[in-house]
C-alpha cells in the first residue's frame, strides 16, 4: 500500500488513540493507540518526494489526500489491510513530540536512529500525529484544561515514552511550544515510569558538540529561554487550555524549573557521549572533552569540569605518558579547578605536578 505522514499538528490531539477515530471515546481510545513502525517510515520516504518537505507539507500533500475517501487516520487505514498489522502499524510504544516546521527528514532520521537502538527489545511504533491522527477531524477537538491534566496524561502512561526531537540545538522550536512543554512535563510527573528521550538530528550533533566546546554559556542561554508563560500553539484553544492546565497544576514556575533541569541533565550527557564519540574517531586525544571541560570550568562548574579532566588524564598519559606538555595542561587545568572548590591541597598537588612535568621537558 502507498502510505503517508503528516507533521506535528497544533490541534494533533484531537484524535489521541482513538479506536475508531472517534475523539469522544476517550476512554476506550487509549486502549487502542496504535504508531507505525521504522519499516513503514522507510516504506513511506522511498516512495514519496518528502525530502524537501516540513512534517506539515507531508500531511497537506500526501496523508491527507490518501485517507480523504476514508475520512480516517493512516493508522486505521494500514490496519484495516491485510498483513499490515505488527508489521507496518502496531499498538504504539513511543509518543513523538516535534514541531510541526521541521524538516520530516529530520525526524524521520531521528526516529529510524531511535528504532536502530532498540534492536533486539520489543518492537518499536510510534505515535506520530501526522499517521495517528485523523486529520479529517482534529481541527474540530477543542479540549478543555482537565482534558490535558487526565485523559492526555493517562494516554502518554499508556504508551510508557516519550521521544522529544530537539532542533535546532541552541534555540529548540518546541521549548517555545505549549503542546511539547506539556508533553514533556506529562512525561516527568508520571508516576508509572514512562521514559523521556530526547534525540537530535545527525545535522545537529556535531554542531551541538562543537559550540557546547566553545562556550558552554550557548547552551545555559538556551535553557534561559525556557518560559512556558510565553509558549504559543497555532490554535488559541490550545494554548489556552494548556495555559490553564499550568495554573492549576504545579505552575509555571515550577514546570520551568522542571524543565531546565531535565534539560541540563541532557545536554551535559550528550555533550559528554559525543565528546567520547569523537575521542574514540581522532585517536584517543580526547581534545573534544578537553575543550568541553574548560568551557565548563570557565561557565563555573567546576565539579563536571574536574571529571571530564580526570577522563582527559587518563587518555593523554596512555597517549603521551606522564612527562608531556598535554598531560601538564591537564594538571594545570585541573589545579584551577581545585582551586575554584576551595580544595587547595589538591590544586596545589596539580600545579606541582604540572611545573615538574614542564620543568622537565624543557
Amino acid at each position: 500500500p502507498q502510505t503517508q505522514r503528516a507533521a506535528i499538528h497544533p490541534t494533533r490531539m484531537g484524535a489521541l488513540f482513538s479506536s475508531n477515530d472517534d475523539a469522544g471515546n476517550a476512554s476506550r481510545a487509549r486502549k487502542h493507540s496504535l504508531g507505525v513502525s521504522a519499516e513503514f517510515l522507510r516504506q513511506f520516504a522511498a516512495e514519496h518526494p518528502v525530502e524537501r518537505l516540513t512534517t506539515v507539507e507531508v500531511k497537506d500533500k500526501f496523508v491527507k489526500p490518501a485517507t480523504r475517501a476514508d475520512a480516517c487516520s493512516l493508522v486505521r487505514q494500514l490496519q484495516s489491510q491485510p498483513g499490515s498489522y505488527g508489521v507496518l502499524v502496531g499498538r504504539a510504544n513511543v509518543f513523538v513530540s516535534h514541531a510541526w516546521t521541521y524538516k520530516f527528514t529530520d525526524v524521520l532520521e531521528v526516529l529510524l536512529e531511535h528504532d536502530r537502538q532498540r534492536e533486539g527489545g520489543e518492537k518499536v511504533y510510534f505515535w506520530f500525529d501526522i499517521f495517528s491522527v485523523n486529520q479529517h477531524s482534529a481541527d474540530a477537538c477543542v479540549h478543555t484544561s482537565d482534558w490535558w491534566r487526565t485523559t492526555f496524561r493517562q494516554s502518554i502512561v499508556d504508551i510508557g515514552e516519550v521521544l522529544l526531537v530537539l532542533t535546532p540545538w541552541h534555540d529548540p522550536v518546541p521549548l517555545k511550544r505549549s503542546w511539547c512543554l506539556w508533553e514533556m512535563h506529562s512525561a516527568l510527573q508520571a508516576k508509572d515510569g514512562v521514559k523521556l528521550s530526547i534525540a537530535l538530528p545527525p545535522d545537529q550533533r556535531g554542531a551541538f558538540l562543537a559550540g557546547a566546546g566553545r562556550d558552554f554559556e550557548a547552551i545555559t542561554d538556551a535553557l534561559v529561554r525556557i518560559d512556558a508563560t510565553k509558549s504559543e500553539a497555532r490554535e488559541q484553544s490550545d494554548q489556552d487550555a494548556i495555559h490553564a492546565a499550568v495554573r492549576e497544576g504545579v505552575g509555571f514556575d515550577a514546570l520551568n524549573v522542571e524543565i531546565k533541569n531535565h534539560l541540563r541533565g541532557w545536554y551535559l550527557d550528550t555533550a559528554r557521549e559525543l565528546a567520547e564519540e569523537e575521542t574514540a574517531n581522532e585517536g584517543g586525544e580526547g581534545v573534544a572533552l578537553y575543550n568541553l571541560a574548560v568551557s565548563l570550568r570557565k561557565h563555573g562548574d567546576h565539579t563536571t569540569a574536574l571529571r571530564l579532566m580526570e577522563r582527559c588524564l587518563d587518555l593523554r598519559r596512555a597517549k603521551f605518558g606522564e612527562r608531556h606538555e598535554k598531560t601538564a595542561s591537564i594538571h594545570f587545568q585541573m589545579g584551577s579547578s581545585f582551586c575554584k572548590l576551595g580544595e587547595y591541597d589538591m590544586a596545589l598537588q596539580m600545579y606541582e605536578k604540572a611545573l615538574q612535568i614542564r620543568l622537565a621537558t624543557l
